[in-house]
């Protein structure tokens, strides 16, 4: 059990999450997101990657309207470049900003008994503070609304029940977090490579069965509302959307014609790391952490930026920092591991935090005057793009440098592993 002292902590940390949630308005993701999911009259959206998303913000929308106050227009007090900052206005950004405290919590606990499970309490409460008191990802997860921390919250508890052989379980979870956001597919690929070279086709028919099957049912009720058109909308989704957007800017893999095919670095990187796992690493597993960190850290490094994608690797880099930082070069890993928060930092504070002053509306004079200091400095910086440019520069030689050594470390194990046999 967590001790009571680190249990008010994290309690205190997520009050101070949920406070800073409800003062930063400004987000003009979050604001899509909000407006998205601010529908009275029942209906379903658009079968778009967002339509998940649609979804589960209505619910807390539906919330607000339950609430005995009144409810007026979401536009009349909350747009791009307004917030009325009224009582009703407060509560209604309290109440759509609890997806992102919620799942930054679940997501926290997963982080925490992931490595509970791998190795000790001491390490498993290391992994948990970094997560719970990380400054970088509150102004990611609370501040800027990031809705993305659903899906990396199901692509986590997913990779947690794999690793306990749980597959039936695992496929729900990893299906959801797709249904979510698509990105969670490319961990499919190096799942199925652990099962094959473990030889174990009933665990690859169960996950693969429960992944298929999450989908349907997600599908189906839709088809009986909307009709068997749905499938072709799904397909269309997957095929027009996806590839040009997702899956372009995931991979670098573009495919507009069967003679115009390009493949990018992290569609190299994606396919070598697939190679060197179904050849050289560990039939277990428990390589399903490493793999996914790396795929995930490969994407962040050199391929397509938003600013929220950050997030889908950060847990598992402290899950990897928390496993490993006691058992190979202590020094040189923390070192790495503090190169890796430095260079998203300086990418995302210079470009996108620091300009609308963290997402705080100026709601007294002095924060005005700070709000035209700080967007005087994103000007200079969206113009130069020097600071940003130097943190993407660190966070790519960080990447390759913790490509080399968990490979090295994946490589070595399995030959430790088979002198053992």
């Amino acid at each position: 059990m967590v001790e009571r002292k680190t249990l008010f902590l994290i309690v205190l940390a997520l009050i101070v999450k949920g406070f800073l949630a409800l003062i930063t308005p400004r987000s003009f993701d979050f604001i899509n997101i909000a407006y998205m999911g601010s529908f009275e009259a029942f209906r379903l959206p658009a079968l778009t990657p967002y339509f998940f998303t649609a979804l589960l913000m209505n619910l807390f929308f539906r919330f607000w309207l339950l609430m005995p106050i009144s409810h007026p227009p979401v536009g009349s007090f909350l747009r791009y470049d307004f917030f009325a900052g009224t009582f009703e206005a407060f509560i209604y950004m309290g109440i759509m900003k609890l997806p992102m405290l919620i799942f930054d919590g679940l997501t926290g606990l997963i982080v925490y008994k992931i490595v509970k499970f791998n190795a000790s309490r001491n390490e498993a409460l290391t992994a948990a503070w970094l997560w719970f008191f990380n400054p970088y990802l509150t102004v990611a997860i609370e501040m800027d609304g990031t809705i993305d921390v659903v899906s990396v919250f199901f692509a986590i508890f997913s990779l947690y029940l794999f690793i306990k052989e749980k597959f039936w379980l695992s496929g729900v979870l990893l299906a959801v977090g797709t249904i979510a956001r698509f990105w969670p597919l490319a961990l499919i690929p190096f799942h199925l490579i652990i099962f094959i070279n473990e030889k174990s086709w009933r665990k690859l028919m169960v996950f693969l069965l429960s992944f298929l099957l999450t989908i349907l049912i997600f599908l189906w009720p839709l088809a009986l509302i909307k009709g068997l058109k749905v499938f072709q909308e799904f397909y269309e989704m997957l095929i027009s959307y996806a590839a040009q957007h997702e899956f372009k800017w995931f991979l670098g893999f573009n495919i507009s014609g069967l003679d115009k095919i390009s493949m990018g670095l992290v569609s190299l990187i994606y396919f070598a790391q697939a190679f060197l796992t179904f050849k050289f690493w560990r039939k277990n597993v428990k390589a399903s952490l490493d793999y996914a960190f790396l795929i995930l850290l490969a994407f962040t490094a050199f391929a397509y930026w938003n600013r929220y994608y950050t997030i889908w690797v950060t847990p598992l880099a402290i899950i990897d920092y928390a496993l490993n930082k006691n058992k190979y070069e202590k020094l040189n890993y923390r070192v790495l591991f503090i190169l890796f928060w430095v260079g998203l930092s300086l990418f995302n504070f210079s470009l996108w935090w620091i300009p609308p002053l963290f997402f705080i509306y100026p709601y007294a004079k002095w924060l005005l005057s700070l709000d035209a200091i700080v967007k005087a400095f994103g000007a200079q910086e969206s113009s130069s793009l020097l600071i940003s440019t130097f943190g993407r520069s660190i966070l790519a030689g960080s990447a390759l440098i913790y490509f080399l050594k968990v490979n090295f470390r994946s490589v070595r194990l399995n030959k430790v592993i088979d002198a053992s046999a």
